[in-house]
Formats: structure tokens, sequence, C-alpha cells
């Protein structure tokens, strides 16, 4: 496969969104009120960021109503939501009724790599074919990560079970959009590995969190696309 896509998420500010509107990226993702993430941002500051960025916007929401969607639709003009929770399937399927040419994508989080999680893949199959069945039209496999009392889901720094997620998207007809720990570093191995239609980072480009590090994405940006070319 070729012509790899690759979205830098969690965007918090103008500099950072003509960095990656510059560097090759195909997609900038935006988190709109997600309280449990730092790079979150407000509905004004989402909105500077959207009208700022030259390539197509995410803008990611947590567990929202369709009510919180159809107003941030008006204001922002996204690209595509992205849904980071337990949101259900008939959600999904209420914003595809309701606003016209709506994309929505969905997150689905595997345990991090070494951490002693039962994923049943039968059940996270179902689920899939669920949301695929509500007209999702990406699911993203993102990670969730434990330490302690605490839960994080997605900007965790950490890769799930690449092997589980090819396993999990076999003989479906939707593309993996992978997430979770992807660097410079171990990004080949990820498109070798799972052959996926979309790359997606956040942490791993970061020199602190929410704000990027150019060196980082950049290079990141240009091994992948080296990956199209030679393979």
């Amino acid at each position: 496969m070729s012509g790899y896509k690759i979205k830098i998420c969690g965007i918090t500010n103008l500099n950072d969104m003509e960095l990656v509107s510059s560097s090759g990226a195909d997609y900038a993702g935006v988190l709109l009120n997600v309280a449990v993430s730092p790079r979150s941002v407000d509905a004004e500051k989402a909105e500077s960021l959207c009208r700022r960025a030259r390539i197509p916007v995410v803008v990611l929401l947590w567990e929202p109503t369709f009510k919180e969607i159809e107003i941030a639709y008006k204001r922002l003009k996204p690209y595509a939501f992205q849904l980071l929770s337990q949101e259900k399937p008939e959600l999904v399927e209420e914003i595809k009724s309701k606003i016209p040419n709506v994309i929505v994508w969905k997150s689905l989080h595997l345990a991090s790599s070494g951490q002693s999680i039962d994923i049943n893949i039968r059940d996270m199959r179902t689920r899939i074919e669920t949301y695929i069945d509500s007209g999702v039209d990406a699911i993203l496999v993102d990670t969730v990560y434990k330490s302690g009392g605490s839960v994080q889901y997605g900007g965790t720094g950490k890769t799930s079970n690449w092997n589980t997620v090819v396993e999990l998207f076999k003989n479906l007809n939707m593309s993996v959009f992978l997430a979770g720990g992807i660097t410079p570093s171990n990004v080949k191995d990820a498109i070798n590995q799972v052959n996926p239609y979309d790359i997606d980072v956040a942490s791993e480009v970061e020199k602190e969190k929410g704000i990027k590090d150019p060196e980082k994405v950049r290079e990141l940006i240009k091994i992948v696309r080296r990956l199209e070319e030679h393979g």
C-alpha cells in the first residue's frame, strides 16, 4: 500500500497549526473541551486554529451530546469529528442522519503493550462491526494506559499490540487508522506490520505537552513519505 495518511493530533496553538499545515501532514487534530487531556482547547481557540489551518482539521470530542456536535459543526466547520470515549453507535447514526456530509471517526482503545489486560477479539470485532453499520467513516485504534488508579485514553505515548490490531481488522471492510506511541523511530515498523491507512501521532512528536517539536514532526513525515516511494 502507498499513499499513507498522517494526522498530527493535539494541536493547541497557531504556531503548531502552521507547522503541521506546511510540513506535509494530511490532517491536523484539535481536541475540543476534552477535560481529560492536557491538549484540549476551548471553542474560541479551536475556531482560531481551524481558521488558520491549510489542511483538513479533525475535531476530537469526549462523550459529546448531539447538540454539542451540531454547535461545533456550525462554528468550526471541521473536515471530520473523532469520538474518543464510549459513545454509542446510535450517536453516530444520529450525526450521520442529521448533519449533511459529515465525516465521523471513532476511537477504540487497546491496552498498551506489556499490560496484562485480556482482549476478547470476537467481542471487539463485533463492536467494530456495529460502528461500521452505524455509518462511521473510520475506526482509529489507540492505546489505553492504566497506572495506579488512573486511566488514560489516548495521548499515552504507549504502543498497543499491533498483532492484535491486525487480527481485529482481518477481512473487515474498514481501513485501520493507527495511533498510540508512534515515533520517528518505530513508524516504519508500524507501517510494515499493520499496513494502516492513516498514522496518527500526538505526544511522540512533542517537546512538551501540547507543544510540537518541529524536528520530530518533519522527521516522522519524511520517513513515511520515503516508505511510500521505496517501500
